[in-house]
């Protein structure tokens, strides 16, 4: 049984859902009852973190580049969800290192760990509803296209389709923040209103 790379996505992206309230909390419980082991924990669990959501996004890149969704309110919701992610990436990663050069936390850690968590439970709320609304990557509802397979002696395909998905979702979210369309699914009805145009395009 061989398994696709666009499969791995659903699995890995609890990895930095769990790991940093996880952090977080160990943090919490470190500074209010004083105990060295529980501040250890959170700096260990802060950098694992991090590691989940490379790996996350390195995966939700692959899922997206295979995905058949172009347009409308399930493209919408895609791009904003890859937005937040690769910019929650990037605050995790911020985090691990100065979690890491700190023996405890400072309030401002706290504060914008509580902002990342909101903004990752966000995030994967739009992921469900890519799927559960509009069936991005279900294959009654279009599918995926045909990506790579782990197996044996699939190393070298499985890495430049990884190299080649993670290229283009940065390149098209460098794209769509230089066109100010970073993050569509935040403004209401846009993509209710792109997936209009298109149907009236269609009827003409």
């Amino acid at each position: 049984m061989t398994l696709r790379l666009t499969e791995i996505h659903p699995g890995v992206v609890h990895l930095p859902i769990a790991l940093l309230p996880a952090a977080l909390a160990c943090d919490a419980i470190g500074a209010a009852a004083g105990r060295g082991g529980m501040a250890d924990a959170g700096r260990l669990l802060m950098g694992a973190a991090f590691g989940g959501a490379v790996l996350a996004g390195v995966t939700g890149a692959l899922a997206q580049g295979a995905a058949k969704v172009e347009e409308g309110e399930a493209r919408a919701l895609l791009t904003t969800h890859r937005t937040m992610n690769v910019t929650l990436t990037a605050l995790l990663g911020v985090m691990a290192v100065a979690r890491a050069r700190r023996r405890r936390p400072g309030d401002g850690y706290f504060a914008i760990g509580l902002v990342a968590l909101g903004a990752m439970g966000y995030s994967a709320y739009l992921g469900g509803r890519m799927s559960y609304e509009h069936g991005v990557g279900v294959a009654k509802a279009g599918g995926l296209r045909e990506t790579a397979t782990i197996g044996r002696d699939s190393f070298g395909a499985v890495a430049d389709a990884a190299v080649r998905s993670v290229g283009r979702a940065l390149r098209e979210s460098v794209e769509e923040m230089s066109r100010g369309s970073a993050l569509p699914a935040l403004r209401p009805g846009e993509g209710a209103a792109q997936a209009s145009r298109e149907a009236r395009a269609g009827m003409a």
